[in-house]
């Protein structure tokens, strides 16, 4: 995992723990096998996945974050450069948006959510 990235989730654990907890132990499914002793089921957590898993598991948990707050989010690609924005809507057709860029739409998507829950621009 980047550096910068680390850092990331160490500020989303301050600002944002419950959604830090939800990717650091939250179940992404379940599933079975057989061994010696019978049938067993095991959850499929973030300690399961490669680096593509875990990046694509947290850019979920940041979507359905910023849904459960009614915030509205974006990822686009632009040559090279990934961007990010959240946009924070009010009535009257006014809104606070909060972009960032990275290496990954996972990292510029936490960026951005990081900065909407900083209130930074």
């Amino acid at each position: 995992m980047p550096e910068d990235l680390t850092a990331l989730l160490t500020k989303l654990k301050q600002l944002d723990e419950a959604t830090w907890y939800e990717y650091k132990y939250g179940s992404l499914g379940e599933y079975e096998y057989d061994d010696e002793n019978g049938s067993m089921s095991n959850d499929v957590d973030i300690d399961n996945l490669n680096e593509d898993g875990k990046a694509a598991w947290l850019q979920f948990c940041i979507q359905r974050a910023c849904q459960a707050r009614g915030w509205d989010w974006t990822t686009e690609k632009y040559h090279k450069m990934i961007f990010a924005k959240v946009t924070i809507p009010y009535e009257c057709w006014t809104d606070d948006t909060f972009r960032a860029s990275g290496d990954s739409p996972c990292h510029a998507l936490l960026a951005a959510y990081i900065f909407a829950l900083e209130g930074k621009t």
